[in-house]
Parts: C-alpha cells; structure tokens; sequence
C-alpha cells in the first residue's frame, strides 16, 4: 500500500505555509522611538526609505535595513585665534549638542551621508563644519559688536551652524560659548623713550693738601673703606 498523495501535498503545503509565515515575520521591522529605520535597495522612493517610530516590511534578496541612532552626542570646540572685522584675534571655546535629526527631509540627508559611520566619525564632520561656520561669522562682525550682544552673535552662530549641519541630517540642541579677546593679528613697535639709568655711584669729599678733593666711589666700597666721612649726594 502505497503512500497517499493527498497525504503527501498537503503536509508539502503546510511547510511552504509556515516558511513564508516565518519569512514574514522575520523580516518585518519595527523601528524604536529612539532610532531612524532607513530601508535601502530596491524602495521605489529614491535611494532610501527611513520610518521613525513605525514598523516597515522589508523584502528579501532586494531590500535590507539599518539603524541611525538618535541618541545626542556632544561637539567640544576648540576655536582659537579667529579674525573678528578688525583683524583682532579672537579665542571662542564652545560646546554644542547635536543629534540626527526626525525630519523627513533631514532623515533622508542622514541616510544618504550618515549611514554605516560611526558616532566618533559623524562628531568629527559635525566639529569641522561649526568650526567654519562660526569662523565666517566672526569674520562679519567687529570685536565690540561680539562683546556688547553676545546673545545676538550666539544666534547668527546658530543660524549659520544649523543650516550646513542640516545638509548632513543633523541638528543642533544646544550651543553653550565662552569669549574672550587676544591680541590684534599685528602689532606695531613702539616708540618709547629709553629709561635713563639711575647711577649708583657717590660722591665723597675730604681734607687734602690743596684743599678739599672730592672722588666719585662705589658706595659699598666707599662705606666699607670710610665709614666715618661724611657722604654728600651730587645735586
């Protein structure tokens, strides 16, 4: 007695049921409210898809995934002998903190150039494009205007750093910036009269043959050999 094939197709049946089942859940994604789920390969919506807080179904063989991480991550500045308009050096120490942004159009921007780097190499892009930008800015403005309306200097910095850093899909939390004032980039000699040296010799006198004779000794040689003549100071 044979095997039925009745038996046969249907437990064949079964198992391409559960494989595919298994298939789908395995490869429908979930995204959690602290990352960007970004679905490259074949989406149909440009050269990626990102889904912040939802969930995605991605196809196998044409499409896969990835993480960016939303966590902020904070850019020390060290920014030291800038020009301000007056060519005076300027040292502006700053602290920014950026994170990848949950904008669509920024999400995309991130994907496109953040992808697959990591938090120490997206912080190194984000340190080299607020150097720059608060550079520029420096170089608009004078040293009283910077120092009179810190606020007003610390938002055009601002403005300008959020502008290049959303290019890159990220964006600035906070910005916190100590200023101070070196020097002039040039400085001229000046023209100072020398200081005359004081003498410290001292005239002494005594009784000689021809009268009184008056020599000019060291005093500590003078007070050391006669301390009992009288000492004068040369008017």
């Amino acid at each position: 007695m044979g095997f039925p094939i009745e038996i046969f197709l249907a437990f064949l049946l079964a198992v391409i049921i559960i494989v595919l089942f298994m298939t789908l859940v395995t490869r429908y994604r979930r995204c959690p409210s602290n990352k960007v789920l970004v679905i490259f390969g074949k989406t149909g919506r440009g050269a990626a898809r990102t889904i912040h807080g939802g969930a995605a179904f991605v196809w196998p063989v044409v499409q896969d995934y990835a993480y960016l991480d939303l966590e902020p991550f904070v850019v020390p500045i060290e920014l030291t002998n800038a020009l301000s308009r007056e060519n005076i050096r300027v040292t502006v120490p700053t602290t920014v903190t950026a994170a990848i942004s949950t904008e669509e159009g920024l999400m995309q921007n991130a994907a496109v150039r953040l992808l697959g780097l990591s938090q120490q190499e997206i912080k190194e892009q984000a340190q080299d494009i607020i150097l720059g930008q608060m550079r520029a800015v420096i170089a608009t403005m004078a040293i009283e205007e910077i120092n009179r309306d810190r606020q007003a200097f610390m938002a055009k910095v601002n403005d300008a750093v959020s502008t290049e850093l959303e290019k890159i899909g990220l964006t600035a939390i906070t910005s916190t910036s100590a200023i101070s004032r070196t020097s002039p980039a040039t400085t001229w000699p000046s023209a100072k009269k020398p200081r005359r040296r004081r003498s410290t010799r001292r005239w002494w006198t005594w009784p000689s043959r021809s009268g009184w004779a008056r020599r000019a000794w060291p005093s500590g040689i003078a007070t050391a050999v006669v301390p009992w003549l009288p000492q004068t100071r040369r008017r």
